[in-house]
């Protein structure tokens, strides 16, 4: 037998790569809820202090390899269009990659250095998630990410484009709330509306 993921990563497997349709099943992704439980329990005040974010702010993550792939590019335009409505959103980007130097250059180009914070590589995704107010995923493909599930069980809403296996995950308007990829006014519409 052959694994997929996830019901739109097994029909890749089938398309793309020619794999008998008969052999490949699926096994979805996972996490441990224990490790996701098990926060700081001063997480939430102390990471909105390491990045200078204020109690009161509606603060959005997004965690991701910084590629192109991850369409922060997007999540950035988002955040861009949703501050107007939402002048305390804040973005903590956590991750790290080739695409560093355009993200960093769009914050500039935007002014967004208020709002967007970028993290690097972290290994405290537990008390990132603690610290926030909602998940953001702006990828252009994807399979079954475990941050979304990391996320989801860690309580936290799910904005994200509807790309890959991420609707058989999410139930629009009821597990969190999806828009296509490259949608930035849909994706700052949902910002909006959890805030």
């Amino acid at each position: 037998r052959l694994i997929g993921c996830g019901g739109a990563v097994r029909q890749a497997l089938i398309d793309n790569e020619g794999l008998p349709a008969d052999r490949v099943e699926v096994i979805y992704n996972g996490v441990d809820l224990k490790t996701l439980a098990k926060s700081s329990s001063d997480a939430r005040p102390r990471i909105r202090a390491e990045f200078g974010i204020g109690e009161s702010d509606f603060v959005a993550v997004l965690v991701a390899r910084l590629h192109e792939l991850k369409d922060h590019q997007t999540a950035l335009r988002a955040i861009d269009l949703a501050r107007m409505q939402i002048p305390n959103l804040r973005l903590i980007l956590a991750g790290d990659g080739d695409q560093r130097p355009a993200i960093e250059q769009t914050i500039r180009e935007l002014d967004l250095s208020p709002n967007v914070k970028l993290a690097g590589t972290r290994k405290d995704i537990a008390d990132l998630l603690a610290a926030s107010d909602v998940f953001l995923m702006s990828s252009i493909s994807e399979g079954i990410p475990l941050t979304v599930i990391e996320a989801m069980a860690a309580r936290r809403p799910v904005v994200s484009t509807a790309v890959g296996g991420l609707p058989e995950l999410i139930e629009h308007g009821v597990t969190g709330l999806l828009a296509p990829a490259k949608d930035d006014p849909g994706l700052a519409k949902h910002l909006i509306e959890l805030y």
